[in-house]
């Protein structure tokens, strides 16, 4: 894993966020600093929830892109699943070279990578985000904004690690 696909990851869920947000008041944040090649960069955006028309027609296109890779993979039946089953472990990998686990809280997903390679990234994630990406067939706009609107004051995803650190969160 390395510092772009976190990055990546991070404006992803930012412009997907925008994109389903509406012309609600509030604004979408994200507030990363990564390190590559021992240079940190930081990365600040601020930007108004309105934006959504603009970008709607690309998270769409993303999100038809996902449900395609997926295969026969149900998403949305699979996030049902770990969302019903309360707190639990759901992966714990042990190796020379790194150690994995994704766990879920109450309200969250956790994912802990230790890689000797990669270095340390703990990614933290609402389990309610999991409802604008997969509970439904096809995007829908008005179950994505009442999610998000739901999330507002709080962290849609945390990331800490050594070569990447940072929040997105909606206010």
């Amino acid at each position: 894993m390395n510092t772009r696909y976190f990055a990546t990851m991070a404006l992803f869920v930012l412009t997907a966020a925008t994109a389903f947000a509406g012309a609600k008041p509030g604004f979408i944040n994200i507030d990363l600093t990564t390190v590559e090649n021992g240079a940190p960069a930081d990365i600040k955006l601020r930007l108004p929830l309105s934006l959504a028309g603009v970008l709607a027609p690309q998270i769409q296109g993303a999100m038809a892109e996902v449900r395609t890779a997926q295969g026969d993979v149900n998403l949305r039946d699979m996030w049902a699943q770990i969302k019903n089953a309360g707190p639990m472990r759901l992966v714990d990998v042990s190796g020379p070279d790194a150690n994995v686990t994704v766990d879920t809280t109450d309200d969250h997903l956790v994912v802990r990578v230790d890689s000797a390679d990669e270095g340390r990234v703990h990614i933290q994630v609402p389990l309610a985000l999991g409802a604008v990406f997969f509970e439904n067939d096809t995007v829908d706009v008005p179950a994505m904004l009442s999610a998000l609107e739901a999330l507002s004051g709080q962290d849609l995803l945390t990331i800490e690690g050594d070569r990447v650190n940072g929040r997105i969160w909606i206010d």
